[in-house]
């Protein structure tokens, strides 16, 4: 790819359109929020947020015991490879 321009001609529909919205409207925070919306509140909701508590409070006593860092690069690289 010679131009950004090109690069940018060669995403398929769905990147793109995405990707123009978050720049355009310069609506970057986009990116980060979304991992913190459970949906509506309803029972859904609930068993998701029971769901992340549990794990995230075993995976942070067991393996991750004393390696704050470590946990929450774990949760980074999983929310950042979620994006792609």
């Amino acid at each position: 790819m010679s131009s950004p321009g090109e690069f940018y001609k060669s995403l398929p529909a769905t990147s793109k359109a995405y990707g123009t919205l978050l720049f355009f409207r310069f609506q970057v925070w986009r990116l980060i929020t979304n991992f913190f919306f459970l949906g509506k509140f309803s029972i859904n909701f609930g068993i998701c947020l029971l769901m992340i508590a549990r794990y995230g409070v075993n995976l942070e006593k067991g393996p991750f015991e004393r390696h704050t860092a470590d946990f929450l690069w774990m949760m980074i690289f999983g929310g950042l490879s979620l994006l792609t």
